[in-house]
């Protein structure tokens, strides 16, 4: 009997407790502030592991940061897209990337891993890592909300 339980113990671990994408070197959450500022408005999409919201605001005088969009993700989903950031190797992008001019795009990415946070600064720039985490996001967002519109990608 007791090899038994013990048998199947180790299949529970085998199936279900060991995905090592879910360790402890594994990104927690993101934040991802796309700002406008030929608009002057921003959007500000914070992905945790168990939720995702939208904010706005902008730079009128009576513009306040307001709650847009909230959602609790599905465990399957939310482990889809932070496995694809954890495959995606953000943590190996610079800390800025940079296109003259005044106007344009503004893109802050924030992601938090081993309890520490990185930013990286997209202005004017949208490079092809970044093209593809708002990809994914937007697979998360209903399509009113949608960075990829907010970021003028084409």
């Amino acid at each position: 009997m007791k090899k038994i339980i013990y048998s199947l113990l180790l299949l529970q671990i085998a199936f279900f407790g060991c995905d090592s994408k879910e360790d402890v070197n594994a990104i927690s959450r993101i934040n991802l502030i796309n700002y406008d500022s030929s608009l002057g408005e921003y959007y500000i999409y914070g992905v945790t592991r168990d939720s995702l919201k939208i904010n706005h605001n902008c730079d009128y005088e009576n513009c306040s940061d307001s709650l847009i969009f909230s959602k609790k993700l599905l465990k399957e989903s939310s482990k889809k897209f932070f496995n694809f950031l954890s495959d995606l190797k953000i943590d190996t992008l610079q800390q800025k990337y940079s296109e003259e001019g005044f106007d344009g795009i503004k893109i802050n990415l924030t992601y938090y891993k081993n309890e520490k946070k990185k930013t990286i600064k997209f202005e004017r720039y949208i490079h092809p890592q970044l093209e593809e985490i708002l990809y994914e996001l937007d697979k998360l967002v209903p399509k009113n909300y949608s960075p990829t519109s907010k970021a003028l990608l084409k």
